[in-house]
This record gives structure tokens, C-alpha cells and sequence, in this order.
């Protein structure tokens, strides 16, 4: 950045110059360790040797890190990548009543239940195989959740009502 920036940038701030430059610049150490890590980020994906003969400004400048982020290949390779998104199942009626039965105390204080509490659930109430605890935890959760928005959702709703009815006049006759 040119001087004459700094000084209409600092102006601009309601502030002179050196309180611009205490306050607002980078410090020395944070610019060193950017700089270290760009060369070893070209140096790490074999693209430092295209720079051979050049200035480190140059290297700076020129060098751009690859799109796909700061993970390193070794870690990437070993994931596998999830291109499906998981497909939300509905949950059993009859076990979200069952379920909303048996721990309507706890729902009525705001409270999720435990997971021991959830596990002896499913014992007692099998659903299908592939439902786990986490499930009736979330289930439970959701309503608390929608319990502690309807009396808003109502008090909302009665209040768009009673803006939009017309307010009935008295005949003075």
C-alpha cells in the first residue's frame, strides 16, 4: 500500500498514522510464519521447483495452493467420500406415541431423557432394527422443543388476527 493510502485510510478511521500503524498493521511475526508456510505448502505439493531462480516476493506471489483445502493427501485418501445424503426415515407412529407416553413427565419439564432410560425403552418396546437410542433421543428433543413454540406460534397467530380485523365503528346517530 502506497503512503498516501495509509494517510487517507487513517483519516478516514478518525485517527492519525500512527495509531494506524500500532493498531491496524500486522504484526512482523504473523507475516514471517504466512510467508514460511507458503513456501512450504509449494514445497509440499512440488510446485516450489517451477519457481527456481525467483525471489521469495515473486514465489508469494505467483503461488496458488490447491483448491482442495488444508488437508493433507494422506488423510484424505484413507476417507472415503460420501457422495449420498442420508435419507430421512419417518418414525414409527405407534412407537412415538408409546415413546411420548412413557416419558411425558420428562417432556413436560423440558427434559431429554437419558440414555440408559432410552436403551430400556427399546428393550421393552422393539421398533425396527435399524433405530438406536439417538434416535428416540432426537425424536424427544424435537418435541420438546415444539412444545416450548406453540404458545408463541399462538400468541403470533393472535396477534396477526387481531391486526388484520377491521375495527368496528359506532354509529353516533
Amino acid at each position: 500500500m502506497k503512503f498516501e493510502c495509509y494517510i487517507v485510510s487513517a483519516l478516514f478511521q478518525g485517527h492519525d498514522l500512527l495509531v494506524h500503524r500500532h493498531y491496524y498493521r500486522m504484526s512482523d511475526s504473523v507475516i514471517e510464519r504466512t510467508k514460511v508456510a507458503t513456501v512450504l505448502m509449494a514445497l509440499e505439493e512440488g510446485k516450489l521447483q517451477k519457481h527456481d531462480g525467483k525471489t521469495l516476493e515473486d514465489v508469494l506471489q505467483n503461488y496458488k495452493p490447491n483448491e482442495s483445502g488444508s488437508e493433507s493427501e494422506t488423510d484424505s485418501e484413507d476417507e472415503v467420500p460420501n457422495t449420498q445424503r442420508q435419507q430421512r426415515r419417518p418414525f414409527p407412529k405407534e412407537l412415538s406415541q408409546k415413546l411420548f407416553q412413557h416419558f411425558a413427565d420428562d417432556i413436560a419439564a423440558g427434559l431429554t431423557p437419558r440414555k440408559a432410560a432410552l436403551v430400556a425403552f427399546l428393550e421393552q418396546n422393539p421398533g425396527p432394527s435399524d433405530l438406536s437410542w439417538k434416535d428416540c433421543k432426537w425424536k424427544i428433543s424435537t418435541k420438546i422443543r415444539s412444545n416450548k413454540r406453540q404458545p408463541q406460534l399462538k400468541k403470533r397467530k393472535l396477534e396477526a388476527e387481531t391486526k388484520s380485523k377491521p375495527k368496528k365503528k359506532k354509529n353516533s346517530s
